[in-house]
């Protein structure tokens, strides 16, 4: 321990004094040489926050291992107005400064037979233990905690956590808390690389993360660069790229849950109660209705290409997965219940019992874009059998299918780019219908300093289902069309 925490300051010291822009570096002791070796005098690999990728191949010299660190902090301004913004008869406060700290760890090593190994890290600053992030008042009243207190009460949590080890012969293998290939060959055409990210940026914490109550109204971003692909423990192997263009991945996930060292079950087995065990991180059967959307046994495949022709690069990759389901127990009480009510049209919508009956997982994912003097283009489909962001679909229920196109500017520092996406899902299980989300996003960047970057983007989102209500998350005759507008511009600081 006392030697990691004098490598990490002696990357911070390095680092500031060279004044990169990326991950510092620091050769961390290896007890094993005979001479140690010195600290690099420049980042041997890209920054940490491009770690989705495979691992650079001899960034590492032989003999060395290398120790990484980035930080990052998004600060900035957010204002928006949405169709739910107003609950219960209370108006929510439409703008306010929002942030995120990010802290990315690795250590790269390379043995002097070749054998490249390592591991990977994202901590992220979470909630208030124990509760979704909520406000409180000032003045520490009852049930209302206070500012300090609530710092106070601030949590850490992995985003990542994986190891790593191969050769550049034969690929790089993973296992621990790591994206697949769905995911790790997405790349260019999905377009999240605008400003904080647009819809799977940090700006839509403004409705997503319920900060300001405007619950239901954004659009859910419908492509696998999310937690719910990469947050499960996987085996991945990434191959080398052949004619240094291409190259194919494979991942397995036993069940989707995260990197422990137990079951972590909810109920003890009190078959006499007729609980069963239930929301186990390994589980074929559950008696929990919330267990039949959980996936098992799930694999990606993918592969990408790219390569650059008379100045004019081209990106392409395509990927699938492939998985089981949870089935249910004796008395699972299954999904999607609820009571009869009037709708709008003064139809009625009669209630429903729980569904307990899923189908398998089955997706996949197409996308390409064309670059040429600092203009790319491009657009992604994704679709299949699932619902929401990767869980298996009820027996009956509508196949999910979205689309994408979008292009950006890259010039200097500056970079401008806008793009729109469409996804129809089911949604709600027993109600009839697809659901419908879209959004807009358009965003800049300007480098203005080595790390330290200005954002300003505009968020437009829209859902429709009918006969559910997006305010409260449940079957009702309001709020089946949903709309919400959010602005915002601030600093990014990555080192």
């Amino acid at each position: 321990m006392r030697k990691l925490l004098m490598a990490a300051a002696a990357a911070v010291a390095v680092g500031a004094s060279l004044g990169i822009a990326q991950a510092a570096e620091v050769s961390v002791v290896n007890p094993s040489l005979p001479q140690q070796p010195t600290a690099p005098a420049a980042p041997a690999t890209p920054a940490l926050s491009n770690g989705n990728n495979p691992v650079p191949l001899g960034s590492v010299a032989p003999g060395q291992l290398v120790m990484r660190i980035e930080l990052q902090e998004n600060v900035y301004f957010a204002s928006g107005w949405s169709t739910t913004q107003s609950q219960g008869g209370d108006k929510m406060q439409p703008y306010g400064i929002l942030g995120y700290p990010r802290l990315y760890m690795g250590v790269d090593g390379q043995a002097t037979n070749g054998l490249l190994y390592g591991v990977y890290w994202q901590i992220r600053n979470g909630c208030e233990t124990g509760v979704t992030c909520t406000s409180a008042g000032s003045g520490g009243t009852p049930g209302s905690a206070g500012v300090s207190a609530q710092s106070g009460e601030n949590s850490l949590f992995w985003r990542y956590a994986y190891i790593y080890a191969g050769t550049a012969q034969l690929g790089i293998g993973r296992i621990g808390v790591t994206p697949g290939p769905m995911m790790l060959f997405l790349g260019p055409g999905v377009f999240d690389d605008i400003a904080t990210g647009g819809w799977n940026g940090d700006i839509n914490d403004w409705e997503n993360g319920a900060s300001f109550g405007q619950s239901g109204s954004a659009p859910n971003w419908p492509w696998p660069d999310v937690g719910n692909e990469y947050d499960s423990a996987k085996v991945v192997y990434l191959s080398p790229k052949f004619w240094n263009m291409m190259n194919f991945g494979f991942s397995y996930e036993p069940s989707d849950s995260l990197l422990t060292d137990g079951q972590n079950c909810a109920a003890a087995n009190t078959t006499s109660l007729g609980a069963g065990f239930t929301n186990c991180n390994n589980q074929s059967t559950s008696t929990a209705a919330n267990d039949l959307q959980r996936r098992r046994n799930t694999i990606e495949l993918g592969g990408q290409f790219s390569n650059t022709f008379n100045g004019v690069g081209i990106s392409a990759a395509i990927a699938g997965m492939f998985g089981g389901h949870v089935l249910p127990a004796a008395n699972n009480p299954g999904l999607g219940s609820f009571t009869s009510f009037t709708a709008g049209n003064g139809k009625t919508v009669t209630g429903s019992s729980g569904t307990t009956n899923f189908e398998n997982i089955l997706a996949g994912e197409a996308r390409a874009a064309v670059t040429f003097a600092g203009v790319t283009v491009g657009g992604s489909v994704i679709g299949g059998q699932y619902n929401g962001q990767w869980a298996p679909l009820n027996a009956g229920g509508i196949d999910s299918f979205a689309w994408m196109v979008g292009g950006e500017y890259n010039i200097g520092p500056l970079q401008v780019g806008a793009s729109w996406f469409t996804w129809k899902y089911q949604g709600y299980w027993t109600l009839p219908g697809a659901q419908t989300d879209a959004g807009l996003e358009v965003g800049t960047t300007y480098n203005i300093a080595p790390g330290l970057n200005w954002y300003a983007e505009y968020l437009y989102g829209q859902r429709y289902k009918g006969d559910f209500n997006f305010e409260t998350g449940a079957p009702g005759a309001a709020n089946n069309n949903a709309h919400v507008n959010i602005i915002g511009t601030g600093l990014g600081f990555r080192w």
